[in-house]
C-alpha cells in the first residue's frame, strides 16, 4: 500500500471544524456571533491560548467583527496566556483602524507583557511605523529597550536569519 500525504484540499474536506464563538469570530461570520452571545455565551471567554474573540477578530484584520465586538461590551484589555494585549497583537500587524479603534475603546497604551514589551515596542520591532507613531499620539512612551532587541535577537534566531 502506498504511503502518500494528502493535499491540503484532500484534507480540508475531511477536517472536522468545531461550531464555536472563535471559529464564528476567526470567520468574521457575525450572525453566528451574535447567535452565540445570544445563547448566553460569555463575549469574553477565552480558549487554551487565553485568546478572546475580541483577539481574534483583531489579529485577523477585521475591522467590523472588532467593532462589533466592542460595540457589545468585549474587554478590549484582554491578554493571552503570555500576558500579550490586544493592541499589542495588531501592533505587531500593523493594523491601524483597528488600533484606532481599540484607542477609541479606551485600551490602556502602556500595558506591558509578561517579557516587559508594550504595544509601542511590537509596533517599533516589526517595522510598523504607522502604528508606532499612532500610539505615541495616544501616550506611548518611546524608549531605547534591550528588551526589544533582545527579543529581536532571539526571534530572528527561531526562523533562522
Amino acid at each position: 500500500m502506498e504511503n502518500r500525504m494528502r493535499s491540503w484540499d484532500d484534507y480540508k474536506k475531511t477536517m472536522v471544524k468545531l461550531d464555536n464563538i472563535w471559529n464564528a469570530t476567526k470567520e468574521g461570520d457575525l450572525a453566528r456571533v451574535a447567535d452565540f452571545l445570544a445563547r448566553g455565551e460569555d463575549i469574553n471567554i477565552k480558549d487554551a491560548r487565553g485568546y478572546s474573540p475580541l483577539m481574534l477578530a483583531a489579529y485577523a484584520g477585521s475591522l467590523d467583527s472588532v467593532q462589533f465586538l466592542l460595540e457589545r461590551g468585549a474587554d478590549a484589555n484582554s491578554t493571552d496566556g503570555g500576558g500579550n494585549s490586544i493592541l499589542m497583537g495588531s501592533a505587531f500587524k500593523g493594523h491601524l483602524e483597528i488600533i484606532q479603534a481599540l484607542l477609541d475603546a479606551g485600551v490602556r497604551v502602556a500595558d506591558r507583557n509578561s517579557s516587559g514589551m508594550d504595544a509601542y515596542d511590537f509596533a517599533v520591532t516589526f517595522g510598523r511605523t504607522d502604528a508606532a507613531e499612532l500610539l505615541l499620539e495616544k501616550g506611548a512612551r518611546a524608549r531605547k529597550s534591550s528588551r526589544v532587541v533582545n527579543f529581536t535577537k532571539m526571534f530572528m534566531q527561531k526562523i533562522g536569519n
